[in-house]
């Protein structure tokens, strides 16, 4: 087997370690590397806060992916709450950039219909709030000479931002509203497949007692018949016995054949009833 769809086979198969594992990557990426890796260490400066800020709500919007498939309402919960905090008191640009719109397309993929209306709602909220803070709150550079320059408000950017949030979030909410569409389009052509199954199971059992019956009818008829020619050869056969000899002897033999009719014709409706193994046997 492929090696990549072998991953993918086993990531199928263990879903909930795969969002945990997805969840320890984004947070790698994300965070760690871009906080840490690259040297933006936070230290006690108000620049310092602000990147501890990022460190502190990076984990909290990276981490609950690993259980959005268990819990995808709690886990957007925390998302949203470290969001929220990050735009009062982080930076400009955080993780919440990547974990919003994907947290917005698993409400719409996995949670309850409204809950998916309200995670899209949340998503464009937070990006129009996300435009406000860049055009009221420019982001703030710091000179080689230890000045604080903040740039100048910028409408533009702040179009800009809110836009492109907007539209990611609606993309996102729209991929994760495709995958729900189509996992509960599954579920119904699975749920009639079972029906299908157990309807066609109930006939064959119907038909089979069905058939049983009316062998157990023939069986009767047979048995039913069979007997009572017997009985009345045997009484002729009785009151002829003294008279006319030949004539009970011929009796006799009508009589065993009727026995050896009705015998193959028992055998016969018999090895309808018995099963494949029983009749080679």
């Amino acid at each position: 087997m492929n090696p990549l769809r072998r991953v993918d086979h086993l990531l199928r198969r263990h879903p909930v370690r795969a969002d945990a594992i997805t969840a320890a990557v984004l947070a790698l990426v994300l965070v760690v590397v871009p906080w840490f890796v690259l040297g933006y260490v936070p230290s006690p400066s108000p620049e310092g806060t602000r990147a501890l800020v990022a460190v502190l709500t990076g984990f909290g919007l990276t981490l609950p992916w690993a259980a959005r498939r268990r819990w995808p309402m709690a886990s957007a919960g925390v998302t949203v709450l470290a969001a929220l905090v990050h735009l009062a008191f982080g930076p400009e640009f955080s993780a919440a950039l990547v974990m919003v719109p994907l947290t917005v397309y698993n409400l719409a993929a996995l949670a309850p219909r409204r809950a998916s209306i309200a995670g899209l709602l949340a998503g464009l909220a937070g990006g129009a709030a996300n435009g406000m803070k860049v055009w009221l709150f420019p982001p703030a550079f710091t000179t080689p000479d230890g000045l604080m320059i903040r740039s100048p408000a910028d409408p533009a950017g702040m179009v800009v931002m809110t836009v492109g949030c907007g539209l990611t979030v609606l993309t996102a909410w729209a991929f994760g509203d495709v995958v729900r569409n189509r996992r509960l389009a599954v579920q119904a052509l699975e749920d009639r497949t079972r029906r299908l199954e157990t309807q066609a199971r109930q006939e064959r059992e119907l038909a089979a007692a069905d058939e049983r019956s009316h062998i157990a009818r023939e069986m009767h008829d047979i048995v039913a018949h069979s007997l009572q020619v017997i009985i009345s050869q045997a009484d002729g056969a009785r009151y002829a016995a003294a008279a006319k000899p030949e004539l009970a002897v011929a009796t006799l033999e009508t009589i065993g054949q009727t026995g050896r009719a009705a015998l193959a014709d028992m055998r016969q409706l018999l090895g309808v009833l018995r099963g494949p193994a029983d009749a080679g046997a």
